[in-house]
């Protein structure tokens, strides 16, 4: 077996045209596109995404009651309103609930 092996995403993130997080202390944006119970779920959203274009990632938080959660989020973007725009390319191609939101 090859322990090099890479998953779908990782090699369809190389692809995408979302911009890395900038450094320093400046304010980011991202899509919130989901939110799992599941990490499996959120990964396998993940490669859905990616197979469309969009760069995501898993940000995980701990809710109110203990349990760890899953939101997946797309893109690092540098203002609101490059968000806002590539929202709208997203809201074409996906059905679910999305919103803008600042990033960690």
């Amino acid at each position: 077996p090859d322990s090099q092996a890479t998953t779908p995403s990782a090699t369809a993130e190389t692809t995408v045209t979302e911009q890395p997080a900038p450094a320093g202390n400046q304010r980011v944006y991202s899509i919130q596109a989901g939110m799992f119970a599941s990490k499996t779920n959120a990964q396998s959203f993940i490669d859905k995404l990616s197979e469309k274009g969009f760069a995501a990632y898993v940000a995980e938080f701990v809710s109110s009651d203990g349990a760890v959660k899953y939101n997946v989020r797309v893109g690092h973007f540098s203002s609101r309103e490059q968000a806002r725009e590539r929202l709208k390319e997203y809201q074409q191609l996906f059905s679910s609930l999305a919103y803008v939101v600042i990033a960690e």
